[in-house]
């Protein structure tokens, strides 16, 4: 079992957005992507398990969690409801 402390750091955004324009006589609704960064943290902080069940010597199953205490987003309007990234992972490790 190993715990820890991860820091991350934002390299690219990539959000696919929705622009309408209307004319007088056509009204088009399109997708556009924004790689605009200046609604999210660049840094974020995350407190990390992780556990291996050995199968045999060499093989095992990984599962690792982790929980960001850092908000995804700078600023929003109702703090009860701050969105944070999480996630579960599960993998295979083979030891040389």
């Amino acid at each position: 079992m190993k715990a820890g402390v991860s820091f991350s750091y934002l390299l690219r955004v990539s959000e696919v957005k929705q622009q309408f324009s209307y004319s007088p006589t056509t009204a088009t609704l399109s997708d556009y992507k924004d790689h605009s960064d200046e609604a999210y943290n660049k840094f974020l902080t995350a407190g990390l398990l992780e556990v291996t069940y050995q199968l045999t010597k060499r093989l095992g199953i990984d599962v690792t969690a982790q929980h960001f205490f850092t908000p995804i987003y700078k600023s929003i309007s109702q703090p009860a409801e701050t969105p944070r990234y999480n996630t579960l992972s599960f993998g295979v490790g083979y030891n040389f």
